[in-house]
Parts: structure tokens; sequence; C-alpha cells
């Protein structure tokens, strides 16, 4: 056979997603090193091995030995960017572009490497091109609504994962984006936006069986239980809130599984391995992934994620476990009646109102439903700006997203009240975003200081400069309320009617702050100025909050898996006594 002939049987192997496609690639090269179609064979196949290294290697040959061909500079900037070479993968596309400006593949790329390298407003236009020449390409709708949704244009957002949806109804990350998007609108009720979430969970427990019947050779409840979580990263599983509570579940209480869907390389931790078995579901279909967790006969399965990035919602339609729960990242409903319950309290879930916009029974704790690890290595923030500076300065920390047309309302009645104010924001990317809080709060440019996304030091460092911080509308804060209150910054919040807008109420209630709590945007901006009108007390807070917090139920993690074991203890007690599958009624009342 002739070199090429050897490359038209590879490139049929690789479509053919056979794995002799590679040696039949070298084979053909061995013949013809300059054979430059192999070369970016190889590359694609090292590329979707993640051999990062190797299919920039091989994708950069093909370039050089064809310079005039495309593709092969498309296929080079997808393997730069895999490679964490976005600046680079840029460049590429560019010069993809200039050969040939009808590539929708281009587009689509070009627009992931400029929201890699900090330019969502480049991004999106490049994305907006990629569908004005392919408007059939539901991936790249499902990332124009990413790029829309944290430059704050929520509704334009939610129209494109519409559109995703459109252009292949079983995408299901952009079915969850577009779930998860509707915590930045205000127009809503909670019983709408439960709603839409039963219609996409219908979707997927269509065709799985009904609830079985309670077993009839259930163990006594009071056995050890077999618990299991499921979570987009599970081997670290949210570090500050999770790792402390694997690594203190009582053994001979529970035996815990830990259930990772990220293609990440798990953290190693000795106290957690000797406590919990870690299973891989990466590459799993929903099916499989089912039949692995089942396999391990769980009596609790927890999910982590809710509607958030890489997560295995369906695997709960298929029932692994004989009772399911939902907590942590999600703050709201998963809309789905395969999973039992939601575990909350009842500041975040006030009982009456919250059990009609949830499709889960509600398991409150008595404490705030977080607990939390402390960095250990986070520095003191010393003095107030205020009493530097003689000035206040009040601090953005939540993601960009979260700066809604409410939150920045809001905030522009406390600026308009206190025209010295300034604000530090962190983590809005540089453009329109930046332009759009500017011209919301109606403040000179001067007054706001802005910051990208920052390593963990930096992010840290970043209170100091700061007397309050700011809870958004209508998405409250968890992590950033605690990091705010560990470093000496107390929070404002106003809690609404949802589950998530009333995050950072219930870790402030948790800790004793209620006084940060508003009652409506008038409270709101009465509770800020009267922080910053007192720099003497506002230095007194500031010395005192760390270990308030440390002293607060939310940093007690042995107490707080106290308290939810108890939870996992009486939801099976439910399922093994039968009352888990009686009527909506009886099971809420089960759970209080």
């Amino acid at each position: 056979m002739t070199p090429a002939e050897i490359l038209d049987e590879a490139r049929a192997l690789h479509r053919a997603g056979r794995p002799e496609a590679e040696a039949r690639y070298r084979e053909a090269l061995e013949r013809d090193p300059g054979l430059h179609g192999a070369w970016d064979g190889l590359g694609m196949l090292a590329h979707a091995s993640r051999r990062r290294a190797v299919a920039v290697d091989a994708l950069q040959r093909a370039v050089a030995l064809a310079p005039r061909n495309a593709t092969y500079r498309v296929h080079l900037g997808a393997a730069l960017y895999g490679a964490g070479r976005a600046g680079e993968a840029v460049r590429a596309l560019e010069s993809a572009i200039a050969l040939d400006p009808r590539s929708a593949a281009a587009w689509v790329n070009l627009g992931n490497a400029c929201q890699r390298v900090g330019d969502p407003d480049r991004a999106i236009e490049a994305l907006e091109r990629a569908i004005a020449l392919d408007p059939s390409r539901a991936a790249a709708h499902n990332n124009l609504g990413n790029l829309l949704k944290e430059t704050g244009r929520v509704g334009e957002a939610i129209a494109a994962y519409g559109r995703a949806l459109e252009a292949d109804p079983s995408f299901a990350t952009a079915a969850s984006n577009r779930l998860a998007a509707l915590k930045l609108v205000t127009d809503r009720t909670p019983e709408a936006i439960l709603a839409t979430h039963r219609e996409w969970a219908r979707g997927i427990e269509r065709d799985v069986p009904p609830r079985a019947a309670v077993r009839p050779d259930v163990d006594l409840p009071d056995r050890p239980l077999r618990l299991g979580y499921l979570s987009p990263d599970a081997h670290t599983a949210l570090p500050s809130f999770v790792r402390g509570i694997f690594a203190t579940h009582d053994p001979e209480r529970f035996r815990v599984f830990a259930y990772f869907n990220n293609p990440q390389r798990a953290e190693r931790d000795p106290a957690i391995e000797a406590r919990v078995t870690r299973r891989i579901l990466a590459g799993l279909d929903d099916a499989r992934a089912a039949a692995l967790v089942a396999a391990d006969d769980l009596d609790v399965l927890v999910d982590l994620a809710g509607h958030t990035g890489h997560n295995r919602l369906a695997i709960f339609a298929r029932r692994p476990a004989r009772v399911a729960m939902t907590w942590l990242d999600y703050v709201s409903t998963t809309g789905m009646s395969t999973i039992d319950w939601r575990i909350s309290d009842a500041l975040a879930d006030p009982p009456g109102a919250a059990e009609r916009a949830n499709s889960e029974r509600l398991m409150r704790l008595p404490v705030p439903a977080w607990c939390w690890t402390p960095p250990a290595d986070s520095p003191v923030s010393g003095t107030p700006p205020l009493v530097r500076l003689g000035t206040p300065t009040f601090g953005s920390f939540n993601h960009a997203m979260k700066l809604t047309d409410a939150t920045l309302a809001m905030w522009r009645a406390l600026f308009a009240l206190l025209p010295a104010a300034r604000l530090v924001a962190v983590g809005i990317p540089a453009g329109s975003s930046r332009r759009r809080v500017t011209d919301a709060l109606a403040i000179a440019p001067a007054r706001v200081e802005f910051a990208p996304r920052l390593d963990d030091a930096g992010y840290r460092a970043m209170f100091a400069r700061v007397d309050v911080a700011l809870d958004p509308l209508p998405f409250s804060g968890a992590t950033t309320t605690l990091d705010a209150l560990w470093q000496g910054v107390p929070v404002v919040t106003l809690p609404g009617p949802w589950t998530w807008s009333r995050s950072s109420a219930s870790l402030l209630a948790g800790l004793g702050a209620e006084a940060w709590i508003a009652r409506d945007a008038g409270h709101y901006a009465s509770i800020a100025c009267g922080l910053v009108g007192d720099g003497a007390r506002l230095a007194d807070i500031r010395a005192g909050l760390r270990a308030q917090v440390a002293a607060s139920p939310m940093t007690d993690v042995a107490g707080f898996v106290r308290h939810l074991e108890d939870a996992y203890r009486r939801a099976w007690t439910a399922y093994a006594s039968g009352q888990l599958h009686r009527d909506d009624e009886v099971g809420a009342r089960a759970a209080c």
C-alpha cells in the first residue's frame, strides 16, 4: 500500500473509533514523514485522549507542512486551548480565520479561547459569528449563553440556552444551565421556577420504572448505613465544605463512598482515604454509572451538585440507592421526583412556603446547612480602610454573573447616600461588564476599583481593602460570605423568597449577626451606612469576627456531622418504616 492509501485507512479507522488508527497513522509517517494529514490525525487522537503535549507537537508539524490548511490550524488551536495555552490558541485560530473566514469551527474555538484569556466581549462576538455561519451548533449556543450570563445579560443567556436545546433537545448541559440561570432573575416566583425544573425532570424520568415498593427484607433501621456522595469533584468534594465531613463520619455508623465525575487528578488525603471508598464515573454513560453505584448497595445517596457543571442527575432517575437526597452546591430544588429529600435549614427554607417550591421533601438541620473549614493560611485583614482613609469602601466578591440588574439598582441607592464611598469589585472581566457596573451605579469610574479573577492568595488579600461586603440579589453568597466574615469584614444581605437568596442570611443568623440581614432595599442601605458610620465600632467588629466565626456552628465540623448523620438516619428510618412512600404530607411531617 502507498502512504496515501495507509492514511486513508487510518482515517477510516479513526472515524469508526477504532484503536488501530494510531498505529496506521504512524505507519504512514514511517513511509512518508511529510504526510501532513497523518500528523493531523495523530494530533487529534492525542487531543481526544488528553495527551496534551503530544497533540500540540503533532499538530504543529501538520501546520508547518501545510501552512495554508485552515483546518489544521483549528485543530492546533483546540489542542493549545486544551493544554492551557489559551493565548497561543487565540493566535492559531486567528490565523485559521484569516485563511477561511467562514469556518464556524474556527470561530467557536476562538470564542472559547478568548473567554479563557479574559476577553468575554470578543468571545461573544466570535460565538455570534459562528452561530451566524452554522445555527445548528448547539454547543456554540450554550457557550454563548454562559458568556452572556457572566456579563450580566441574563435574559439573553436564557434565550441562548433555549436555542441550544432547540438545536439538540438531548443537550443535558444546556438544560441544566438554563435552570441554573433562573436563580438570577427576580420576575419568577419560586413556584414557577419549580414548575420549570419539574418539566425538565419529567424528560429524564419518563422511561424510568416507578418508585419501588419498600423492600420486605429491609434490615433494621439502626444498623450501620452505606452512604454515598455523588459530585463532579468528589475527590476533593468542594474542599472547604465536605472534606472535613468525609474525614469525620463515624465509621461505626456509616460506610462512606464518594462518586467522582470530573476528570481531574484526585488529591491525596490520608484522613479521607482511610474512611471513604472512591469511584470514578467519568466516561460512563448514565446507565452504566447508575449500575456501578447500585452495585455498592447504598442505603443513602447524596447529590452535591444539583444543576451545576458536570452533574450526573440522570443517574438519580434510575434510583441506584434506596434513599436519594440533594444538598449543598445548587441551593435549590432539582425538580426530580426520584430525589426524596433536600437538606436545608429553617432560615434558608422557611417552613410552610418553602414546601411549595421544592419537588423534594425538606430535611431541615437545626444549624445552618453549611459547615466550613477556614483556610489555614488566611491573613488577618488589619485596620479597616475607613479608619485609614476616612472614606468608606464597599466590596463585591461574588461571581460576576450575580451582579444582576436588581443588585446594581440596590447598590445604586446606597452609593447615592454616600457620595465619597468606593467599591472594590473582584472577579469582573474587562470591557462591557465593567462599564455596565459603573453605568448602573451612576458613579464616576474612579470610585470603582475592578479586579479580575484572582488566585487564592490575591483574592484573600483583597478583603483588607474593604470595610463592608455587599451581598447580591437574588443569588446570595455562601463561600464568599464566609470568606469575608473570616477576614473580619461584615456582610449586608437582603433575603428574598427564593432559597438561593437566603444563604447569606442563614449564615449570618448562625453567627448571631441578624442585624446585618435587611428587610428591604432601604433597610439594606441603612445597615450598610450604619456600619461605615463609626470607624471605631467597625474596627472592633473586624478584630472580633474571626473568633466569632470560629466559635459558630459553621466551623464545628464534628457537631455538624452529628446533625447530618442524624438527618441521614431519619431519612433511612422513613424509608425502612414505609413513611417515605406515603403521600407527600406524611413525608414532610416525618422530616420535621
